[in-house]
């Protein structure tokens, strides 16, 4: 194997099984890569899968209101749609979940990012506008979903419990 071969190798494999140690509750399994044709030895290339064990979180979302059912196109005030995601699982996440919101079934509509790691029993408010651009918005009816942990990164107990309730609202041109 070649020297600068063997160099990125050995420091992609320390990379990672440093990544792995910093994260309670994950384990991980590297793997050794067979040798190439021409290489004395087997070149240590890592393959890290991570299993949870042990309690895990559970994040739900729910819309908590709207300011206004009929907004008001390209006219302030800004309407906003508050949201609560709350870890209901028995261990932190061990990231900062990323959520989104769909409108009209069309995902993803917008991105959302929690600010800080969720503990058991936490929750994290906050809120997006809708309605109000006329570059994006049109006279209609819509309705909006949010979503936490939209990509999936964060392993929980129960991944079905990720959608809130609907919202509709009405847009109108003034």
């Amino acid at each position: 194997m070649s020297k600068s071969r063997s160099a990125l190798v050995t420091g992609l494999t320390l990379a990672l099984g440093v990544l792995a140690c910093n994260f309670p509750g994950v384990g991980s399994t590297p793997t050794v890569a067979p040798p190439l044709a021409g290489d004395a030895s087997p070149s240590p290339v890592a393959s890290v899968a991570p299993t949870p064990s042990g309690p895990l979180p559970d994040l739900v979302v729910e819309i908590l209101r709207i300011d206004s059912a009929t907004i008001h196109l390209a006219v302030e005030p800004w309407t906003w749609v508050h949201y609560r995601i709350t870890n209901i699982g028995q261990s932190a996440t061990l990231l900062e979940p990323k959520g989104g919101f769909m409108v009209n079934g069309e995902p993803p509509s917008g991105y959302l990012q929690v600010e800080g790691i969720l503990e058991p029993g936490a929750t994290y408010e906050s809120s997006f506008a809708v309605g109000h651009e006329a570059d994006r918005w049109t006279a209609g009816t819509y309705t909006v979903v949010v979503i936490v942990d939209h990509f999936e990164e964060v392993a929980e107990s129960d991944e079905g419990n990720n959608l809130s309730g609907e919202i509709t609202f009405e847009v109108v041109v003034p």
